[in-house]
C-alpha cells in the first residue's frame, strides 16, 4: 500500500470502544487490517483489526484516549512487510477450508428418515427415496463442528413462499451422485438442528450413510418490478378517495398518487406532494385528414382491395371493388295479354290462364295455343291446370248406406232413418226416448242437477260426520267405498299424517293439528334507575328509597327491601312505563311484596296512551277488581282482550287490600302479543283404484281467532303424491255445539294434473291465524 496517511472525513470513538464512526469517510478498500489509526490531537494510536466492511464503520483495538466526535484523524498504513504476511495466513486459512469442503457446506449423510436431530455434522431427508423426499433436517453444526444454523436460517430471507431457492446436495467422494431441491417455506428451528420443507427438482445415483456431503444453497431471486404500478382510476375528479399508486389522467398526463387522500383542487394536492408525474404527456402532432380517391371496378372474382395513394397526415384512399356476377333475368309483369299493346323482352302477360313472357319486342303478336309453348315472340312460363270439374271414380259403401252412380257426376247416396228430437227444446235438460223404436227423442222436462233427489247434499254432509265421528271413537282412520276412496281421519293416531313434512306443525293436542306460537317476551328494561335505555319509569307518589323504577329492576325483593315500589302514605296511586318505541302489549304480570299481602293491589285499571297525557286520550286496556295475594311476592298474569300499539302504559291502582297506610307493588312486567305461525301439514299418500278426476273434502276446524275459509285457512288436493296441488273452494256449513266449524269443499278437477295415483290433502293457515284442524274427512273418483 502507499505510505501516505488516509484523512478524508471524521471520525467518533468512545473512550475504551473497538468500533470508530465515520462521517464522510470511504474507508473500504483504502485502509487494511493491522493499519494504525492515530489521531494527532492526542497523540494516540489504535491498530486496526479487519479490513472494513463498511465506509463509515471500522474495528480498532480498544480506543486509550478520551471520547471524541467528530475529531480529524489519520490512517497510517502499515509496512508491504506486515500487510503481505496477514494476506498469506488468510488465504492459506481459507485455501485450506476450501480445499477441505469443496463448494457449500461440509456434512455426512444419515440415512435415518426420522424429524429429529441427526446429529453433529448429519444431514438426513425424511424419505430414504430422496426423489420422493419433502424435508430434510440439518444439525446446527457442519462436519467441520463449524455453526451454521445462522447460514441455513438465512435460506428463507429471500423468494416468496413456494420458492426461497434450491438446495444442492453432492457426494464428495462420487460427483456423479447430486440431487437439486427446492425449499418451498420457511427454515423451522427443530432446536439444535433446521427443518426445511422441499419438492424435489431432479438429479443422480444415491447416497449411503455417513456419504461425505457438499451442501450448497442458491436463493430464488427477488421478484423484478415494473416501472409504474398501480389501479386506473381514469381521469381525476374532485371529492374522490385516492389510495396510494392510484393512477389518473389530468391534462393529458398520467400522475401516480404518493399520499392516500380525498381530492380537492389538483394543482393544490400536486403542490402538496400528493401526485407524482408518471407519464408525461408528449406533444400534439399534426391534424391527419382522409380522402376517397379512385373507385375503380374490376372484373368478377378479382380480390377487393384499398391503398393509400396520399401520405400519413394527409389520405386519400383508392378502392378497386369486383364487379358482381350478373343475375337471372326477371319478368315485368304487365296483366292479361292485349294485341294493342307494344310489348318488350322480358315483359309477362296472362294469356287463357296460362303465363307466358316475350322473348322480343312485339305488338299484336298472340302467344300460342297449347300444346305450343313457344312461337318466337312468347315463351311458356306456367301452364293453366285443369276444372275441377269431373266425375266420381269410387265411393265404398258402409254399413247401413247405398249409392246410386247411375249418374257419375251426380251419385245419390242414401243412408237410413237417424234418430229425430223434437222441434224445440229447454237447454241443460235430459234427452228421453219418446217410443220404442229407438229413433224419437224428446225434451225429459229436468236438468241433472233436478234430478238429484231432495237433501241429497246435506245427507252427503251428515254421512260425512257420521264417518268422522266413527273414526274419533275408534282413534283410527276410516277407509270407505267399495274401493277405499272416502277416507275418515281423526287423527287419533297421526298414521296418515305427514307430521316430518309439516311447517310449524303442533301436536301437543291429541286429535288437533294446529300451528306453533312465539310466545311474547318481556318488553321492559331492567332497570338501575328511573330512566333506561330510553324507557321511562313514573308515578303517583313514591316513599323514600321505593322508587317507582324498583318495580322494573327484575328483583323481587323480601319483606320491606328495598326493591319495589311503595306509595308515599297513601293506598291507591298509578305506576307508568313509557316505552322509547310504542310496544304492542299482549299480557302483563304483576309481583305483590313478600310478606305485606295487605299492601299489594286489589282493584285496577291498565290503560294506555300515545301522549302521557291521560286527560281523556287513553284507552282501557284491561279491567280488575278482587284481586287477592298469598301471602306476598307471588306474580299473576293477565291478559289483554283487544291489544294495541301505546308508548305509555299506566297501571291505575284504586284499591289496596286492606292496608291503611301503603300501597305496595314488586315488580311489574309487560309482555308483547304471542305471534302464530302459519301452518302447513298434509296426508300421506293414499292408494287409489284408478286415475282420480275429482276430489272433495270435508274438514271440521275450530277457528280460536276470527278466520274466515279460504282467506284464512285452504284445503289443496294432489294426484300425483303432492309434487302437484289443486286449491280447493271451501264453503263454512255450520258450528257445532262443541264450537267446531264444519266447511265442505266443491268438487275439485284434477283431471290436468300429471297422471298419479297417490291422492293426499293439503291444509294451510294464513294471517298468522290460530285455526285448528280437528278432522277431515276426503275422497275422490
Amino acid at each position: 500500500m502507499a505510505s501516505t496517511p488516509y484523512s478524508v472525513g471524521t471520525i467518533t470513538v468512545a473512550n475504551g470502544s473497538t468500533s470508530v464512526a465515520g462521517t464522510d469517510t470511504f474507508w473500504v478498500g483504502k485502509t487494511r487490517a493491522n493499519d494504525m489509526l492515530f489521531v494527532p490531537a492526542q497523540g494516540l494510536m489504535a491498530r486496526i483489526t479487519a479490513d472494513p466492511a463498511d465506509n463509515g464503520v471500522m474495528a480498532i483495538t480498544a480506543w486509550a484516549g478520551t471520547s471524541l466526535t467528530d475529531a480529524a484523524y489519520e490512517i497510517i498504513p502499515a509496512s508491504d512487510t506486515t500487510t503481505s504476511a496477514a494476506r498469506l495466513r488468510d488465504l492459506l486459512a481459507q485455501m485450506s477450508v476450501i480445499e477441505a469442503n469443496g463448494r457449500g457446506l461440509f456434512y455426512r449423510f444419515s440415512d435415518s428418515v426420522t424429524d429429529a436431530d441427526p446429529g453433529a455434522g448429519y444431514l438426513r431427508l425424511n424419505n430414504i427415496a430422496i426423489g420422493s423426499a419433502t424435508a430434510a433436517y440439518i444439525d446446527d453444526l457442519d462436519a467441520n463442528g463449524a455453526g451454521v444454523a445462522g447460514v441455513i436460517d438465512s435460506w428463507d430471507d429471500q423468494g416468496t413462499p413456494g420458492a426461497r431457492g434450491q438446495l444442492w446436495v453432492r457426494s464428495a467422494s462420487d460427483p456423479s451422485a447430486f440431487h437439486a431441491l427446492k425449499v418451498t417455506d420457511s427454515v423451522v428451528d427443530g432446536t439444535g438442528y433446521s427443518k426445511l420443507t422441499l419438492v424435489y427438482i431432479g438429479g443422480s445415483g444415491g447416497f449411503a450413510a455417513d456419504d461425505e456431503l457438499m451442501v450448497m444453497f442458491s436463493a430464488q431471486g427477488a421478484d423484478g418490478t415494473n416501472a409504474i404500478l398501480g389501479a386506473w382510476q381514469g381521469p381525476w375528479v374532485t371529492a374522490f378517495a385516492y389510495d396510494v399508486d392510484d393512477l389518473v389522467e389530468q391534462g393529458g398526463s398520467t400522475y401516480i398518487c404518493m399520499e392516500a387522500h380525498t381530492a380537492g383542487t389538483f394543482a393544490t394536492d400536486l403542490a402538496a406532494d400528493k401526485w407524482d408525474l408518471a407519464v408525461e404527456k408528449g406533444d400534439t402532432g399534426d391534424a391527419a385528414t382522409i380522402a376517397v380517391g379512385d373507385v375503380t371496378t374490376v372484373a368478377p372474382g378479382d380480390p377487393a382491395a384499398v391503398a393509400n395513394s396520399g401520405t400519413s397526415g394527409a389520405a386519400i384512399f383508392d378502392f378497386d371493388i369486383p364487379q358482381g356476377e350478373q343475375g337471372e333475368r326477371g319478368i315485368n309483369w304487365q296483366g292479361d295479354y292485349s294485341g294493342a299493346t307494344a310489348y318488350v323482352l322480358d315483359d309477362g302477360v296472362l294469356y287463357s290462364g296460362s303465363s307466358w313472357r316475350a322473348l322480343q319486342a312485339t305488338t299484336g303478336n298472340v302467344p300460342p295455343a297449347l300444346p305450343t309453348t313457344s312461337n318466337g315472340y312468347w315463351q311458356l312460363v306456367a301452364r293453366r291446370g285443369n276444372d275441377g270439374a269431373g266425375t266420381v271414380a269410387t265411393i265404398v259403401e258402409g254399413t247401413g248406406v247405398s249409392v246410386d252412380l247411375t249418374d257419375p257426376t251426380s251419385p245419390v247416396i242414401s243412408a237410413p232413418t237417424l234418430a229425430v228430437g223434437p222441434a224445440s227444446a229447454v237447454a241443460g235438460r235430459v234427452a228421453v226416448f219418446d217410443d220404442t223404436t229407438g229413433k224419437l227423442l224428446a225434451d225429459g222436462g229436468k236438468t241433472i242437477d233436478e234430478l238429484v233427489p231432495a237433501g241429497y247434499d246435506d245427507l252427503l254432509i251428515t254421512v260425512s260426520l257420521l264417518a268422522l265421528q266413527v273414526a274419533d271413537n275408534t282413534n283410527m282412520a276410516l277407509f270407505l267405498g267399495d274401493d277405499g276412496s272416502r277416507v275418515a281421519d281423526s287423527f287419533g293416531a297421526l298414521t296418515y299424517v305427514d307430521v316430518a313434512g309439516g311447517t310449524n306443525l303442533s301436536t301437543a293436542t291429541a286429535g288437533v293439528l294446529k300451528p306453533t306460537v312465539i310466545d311474547g317476551a318481556d318488553q321492559t328494561a331492567t332497570h338501575t334507575g328511573a330512566t333506561q335505555s330510553g324507557n321511562t319509569v313514573s308515578a303517583s307518589t313514591f316513599l323514600a328509597s321505593y322508587n317507582p323504577w324498583e318495580a322494573f329492576d327484575k328483583i323481587v325483593g323480601v319483606g320491606d327491601g328495598e326493591s319495589c315500589w311503595i306509595t308515599n302514605s297513601a293506598t291507591t296511586g298509578w305506576l307508568q312505563y313509557q316505552f322509547a318505541t310504542p310496544k304492542t302489549i299482549g299480557s302483563y304480570t304483576v309481583t305483590s311484596g313478600a310478606g305485606f299481602p295487605a299492601r299489594a293491589p286489589q282493584a285496577w285499571t291498565l290503560q294506555g296512551s300515545d301522549t302521557g297525557a291521560f286527560s281523556g286520550e287513553q284507552a282501557t286496556l284491561d279491567t280488575r277488581s278482587a284481586q287477592t295475594w298469598s301471602g306476598g311476592g307471588e306474580a299473576k298474569s293477565y291478559s289483554i282482550s283487544s291489544p294495541s300499539s301505546y308508548s305509555y302504559y299506566r297501571l291505575n291502582v284504586t284499591a289496596n287490600n286492606g292496608d291503611a297506610t301503603y300501597l305496595l307493588i314488586d315488580e311489574v312486567t309487560f309482555v308483547s302479543v304471542a305471534t302464530v305461525n302459519d301452518l302447513s301439514v298434509s296426508s300421506t299418500s293414499f292408494t287409489a283404484a284408478a286415475i282420480p278426476t275429482t276430489m272433495k273434502t270435508l274438514i271440521r276446524v275450530k277457528e280460536v281467532d276470527a278466520a274466515t275459509a279460504g282467506t284464512d285457512y285452504t284445503m289443496e288436493c294432489s294426484r300425483d303424491g303432492g309434487t302437484t296441488w289443486a286449491s280447493m273452494t271451501l264453503t263454512e256449513k255450520f258450528s257445532t255445539p262443541g264450537g267446531l266449524r264444519v266447511v265442505e269443499s266443491a268438487d275439485t278437477d284434477v283431471s290436468g294434473q300429471p297422471s298419479g295415483t297417490a291422492p293426499r290433502w293439503r291444509f294451510k293457515t294464513l294471517n298468522n291465524k290460530m285455526v285448528e284442524l280437528h278432522d277431515a274427512y276426503f275422497y275422490w273418483n
